[in-house]
């Protein structure tokens, strides 16, 4: 019995040297905004009953560089991001501060606005140095938080809400036979001759592979229908946040990954209050495209992920849907590249594809 004792202490002594030694790696770079603007970040919510969407705003600012700023990782988010992927979340736990400034002074005049909806089961602050890159460009983006969907929320209160159980896609959820099928189907939408093989074969692909994904997207829709309808009072000042007074709501985009990618392909087919649209790698949803849309759409793709040993390559998926769109599509394949935009400096290509694209 002393053995296994001897055993079992040696394997939590080497597990701490391991976390330690982690922890004492120095964090990567971050990449600098590169635009005009200095860049701010504020918080809100709307509210509708018992009905509420968190906002994280990024904007283009007028502020001190002394001024308080974002983490970049901060402990809440790395511990359930922890939790979720099943390894100490310290290790993700990153409180350098970033480029966005809290609260600071909105640069004056009117801004044009993108809607930012993250992957599934990911969060509002996923894509934090793209957001920094476009506020500091003059664009303001809401990233939206969604409620028991998103990873964790935190309310401007400070609560926090959990992703629900019923909601998550954890890895038990995946094995090598599972990838093997959704690769096919994959295949076979790519393999779609007309808009009506695509949606069949789309209708089959949710229904075999994403049906839990996809009997979610409501709740996503309803959150964004309600800072949609919001925005016009945000705008005004009528609810009382920093972006009052500078919002174009003539200038009005949505753009999203992977889940949130469908998302923003979906918006900008089916509400005429957004004129165009950025999905990417998320599949557009077969109940999604619309005949009559008057908004372009970009779709990109990636080529190079694993899921459980199987190679999942997205490129042209949605090539009937764009082909089909009244004012046309932008299609960039990013090859060597994995869904979550990792790329290979050696392999990574891009290539580009219009259809009757409207400048």
């Amino acid at each position: 019995m002393k053995w296994f004792v001897r055993i079992g202490v040696g394997v939590i002594f080497l597990l701490v040297l391991f976390v330690g030694a982690v922890m004492l790696l120095p964090a990567p770079d971050r990449p600098a905004p590169d635009g005009e603007h200095k860049v701010g970040v504020t918080e809100f919510e709307v509210t509708e009953g018992d009905q509420f969407v968190h906002v994280t705003a990024w904007y283009p600012a007028t502020a001190s560089t002394d001024d308080e700023r974002l983490p970049y990782m901060p402990a809440y988010i790395a511990e359930a991001f922890g939790v979720q992927q099943g390894f100490p979340g310290e290790l993700m736990t990153d409180e350098r501060p970033t480029e966005s400034i809290i609260n600071a002074e909105v640069l004056a005049g009117q801004h044009p606005v993108l809607l930012f909806n993250h992957g599934y089961g990911s969060f509002a602050q996923q894509n934090l140095t793209n957001v920094e890159q476009l506020a500091s460009h003059g664009f303001v983006v809401l990233a939206l938080g969604h409620p028991g969907h998103s990873l964790v929320v935190k309310r401007v209160n400070g609560d926090l809400v959990p992703q629900k159980a019923s909601v998550a896609i954890s890895a038990d959820d995946f094995n090598a036979e599972i990838a093997s099928k959704i690769s096919e189907h994959i295949e076979r939408i790519r393999q779609s001759q007309s808009l009506a093989e695509w949606k069949q074969r789309a209708q089959q692909y949710e229904q075999e592979s994403m049906s839990k994904a996809v009997s979610n997207f409501q709740p996503w829709l309803k959150n964004n229908q309600l800072l949609l309808d919001a925005l016009p009072d945000i705008a005004s000042g009528e609810q009382s946040t920093r972006l009052s007074g500078h919002l174009d709501l003539d200038k009005l985009a949505a753009f999203g990954h992977s889940f949130g990618g469908s998302m923003a392909s979906h918006l900008a087919m089916n509400d005429e209050r957004v004129k165009a649209g950025v999905n990417l790698d998320g599949q557009h949803l077969s109940f999604s495209f619309n005949p009559n849309s008057r908004a372009p759409v970009c779709f990109a793709y990636t080529t190079d992920t694993q899921l459980e040993g199987v190679t999942h390559d997205y490129s042209w998926m949605d090539q009937q849907v764009a082909k089909a769109n009244s004012e046309g599509a932008v299609r960039p394949c990013l090859r060597g590249c994995t869904h979550e935009f990792q790329c290979s400096e050696s392999s990574a290509t891009t290539e580009i594809r219009r259809y009757s694209w409207q400048y």
